[in-house]
C-alpha cells in the first residue's frame, strides 16, 4: 500500500494535504465530517483541536483498518473450520453453512449488475462536498 501511494502522490502532483484527504480518504471524509458537525451545537462555527484528530482516525479505520481486520478474522475462521470442521460434523454441512454467505454475497452482486432504477435519494444528502463546511448542526435536528 506504501507503494501504491508514493506513485499515486507523485502521479496527482497535489500537495501532501489535498493528496491524503482527496485520494487516501476520498469516500470517507464526506461521513467523518458530518459526525463531526452532528457533535457540535446548532450553528457552532468553531473548530475544536479534536475534530481533525477524530476525522483521520476514523478515516483511517473505516477506509483501510476495518476491511483489513475484516477479511483477516474471515480467513483465519475459514482456515480454522477448514482444518478442524466444528465439532466434528460431516464436510457436507461445512459446505452447506458456507453456501448460505456466498448466496448473499451472489444475490449482492446480481442486484448491482441487473439493477435498472436509479434510487431516489434526498438531493441535500448528495450535494458537493464542501471540506470548509464545519458549522455545527447538532444531534437534535436529525430526525427533523
Amino acid at each position: 500500500m506504501l507503494i501504491v501511494w508514493a506513485v499515486s502522490f507523485f502521479v496527482s502532483k497535489l500537495s501532501l494535504s489535498e493528496f491524503i484527504s482527496e485520494i487516501c480518504f476520498c469516500g470517507v471524509r464526506k461521513l467523518s465530517r458530518a459526525m463531526v458537525k452532528l457533535s457540535k451545537k446548532e450553528g457552532d462555527t468553531k473548530v475544536y483541536c479534536w475534530e481533525c484528530v477524530f476525522e483521520s482516525w476514523w478515516n483511517f479505520s473505516i477506509k483501510y483498518f476495518v476491511p483489513f481486520a475484516l477479511m483477516f478474522l474471515l480467513c483465519s475462521s475459514l482456515k480454522n473450520d477448514i482444518e478442524n470442521p466444528y465439532n466434528n460434523y460431516h464436510i457436507l454441512w461445512q459446505c452447506i453453512g458456507f453456501s448460505f454467505p456466498a448466496m448473499g454475497l451472489i444475490i449482492f452482486i446480481l442486484g448491482l449488475i441487473f439493477s435498472t432504477e436509479k434510487e431516489p435519494f434526498n438531493e441535500h444528502l448528495d450535494g458537493p462536498f464542501d471540506p470548509n463546511d464545519r458549522v455545527g448542526t447538532g444531534r437534535e435536528n436529525v430526525f427533523a
